[in-house]
């Protein structure tokens, strides 16, 4: 002990390594490495042996504190240090079990109304529902993305977490009270399964990336209220300091509808948004959006040559809903094809042979 508020660690000789020296209440980053000997911190030239009460991933930089020397050297997690490897391990698993809305839409529904799944179809937006003022906010804060943060802090507004609601599906189905009728359709376990990991995939590429900069939702939807036949809802929005992007999933007819960011505080002046939807008889539609000062360019592009033309068709009435809103129209068009990148797309690229990296695109 060099002093009452400091730990003196000294190796053996033959090792040829220096001893270190820590303060109470110093902080230091430090690399996580796993070894065949258990787990060990680099810092400052040093490898210190460690021992880990919570989940580290080999190559986590953390930021650390020494919180007590009194017995036992004891450092605390201040905090994570660039991208964390933990999250990184836990995107790879989701991205290759996950799968979009538009898988559940396209599984055949049991007819029997009464099963729970009906409730939880009559749950879901419809497309008249998202057009009402702020309801695209509301289907971000909904969506899933924020379900352990609301357990931890609004527990009772759970019952309208879109998550909340799957994981509790997904109980019923494996567990059915009486009605066994659900589980002779392993398709729709298998989709709703993987549309839970999509999920997790979008939470854990929005911590990786910081939340805030990069939202993006991914639902199932109702083409009417009366009706059960889904649609899938794909939304993304991203956002930085001057030159923001956004991205968004919205109606063919309903483009016009303002983009709304969960967390308004500082409300960014420019966005790029990218929208995505999937509805029985429309095939899909992706339309680009830049909004920039209360200026926006818009460009549609339909799989089917008939939503292309119902499209451009409602293009006038879009620029007129745009004026309503404030906005002002400048370049509106619709294309027969698909664009050659989609930014809404789940698909990603993990270059092989790197731990602790990863190119992900959620």
């Amino acid at each position: 002990m060099a002093n009452s508020a400091q730990i003196q660690i000294d190796f053996p000789e033959a090792t040829g390594r220096s001893g270190i020296t820590l303060t109470l209440g110093e902080t230091f980053a430090a690399r996580v490495r796993k070894t065949a000997h258990g787990l060990v911190l680099e810092f400052a030239g040093h490898r210190l042996p460690a021992r880990a009460e919570t989940y580290v991933a080999d190559g986590d930089r953390l930021l650390l504190q020494v919180a007590d020397i009194r017995r036992n050297l004891t450092l605390r997690i201040v905090g994570h240090l660039g991208r964390r490897p933990a999250l990184q391990t836990a995107l790879r698993q989701a991205l290759s079990r996950q799968a979009t809305a538009a898988r559940l839409s396209s599984v055949s529904l049991p007819a029997d109304t009464s099963t729970p799944l009906q409730q939880w179809i009559d749950e879901l937006p419809t497309l008249d529902s998202l057009q009402q003022p702020g309801a695209l906010s509301r289907s971000v804060h909904h969506s899933g993305l924020f379900c352990e943060h609301r357990l931890v802090h609004t527990p009772e507004q759970l019952a309208d977490d879109f998550k909340a609601r799957l994981l509790r599906w997904q109980q019923t189905l494996e567990n059915p009270p009486q009605a066994p009728r659900d589980h002779q359709h392993p398709q729709l376990h298998a989709a709703i399964g993987a549309l839970l990991q999509r999920i997790l995939a979008l939470q854990t590429h929005a911590a990786l990336h910081g939340q805030g900069r990069d939202w993006s939702i991914d639902l199932p939807l109702r083409t009417a209220p009366s009706s059960r036949a889904l649609g899938a809802l794909r939304l993304r929005i991203r956002r930085s300091g001057g030159t923001n992007t956004a991205t968004t999933t919205t109606t063919a007819g309903t483009a016009s509808t303002t983009p709304s960011y969960p967390d308004a505080a500082a409300e960014p002046t420019a966005y790029t948004l990218d929208l995505f939807l999937q509805l029985p008889g429309t095939g899909s539609l992706y339309c680009a959006l830049y909004l920039c000062d209360g200026a926006i360019d818009c460009t549609w592009w339909c799989d089917q040559q008939a939503s292309a033309t119902a499209v451009t068709r409602l293009l006038p009435q879009l620029a007129e809903r745009l004026r309503a809103a404030g906005l002002t129209p400048r370049q509106l068009h619709c294309h027969c094809g698909w664009p050659a990148h989609d930014a809404t797309a789940p698909e990603s690229s993990i270059p092989p042979g790197l731990p602790g990296m990863i190119e992900e695109r959620a």
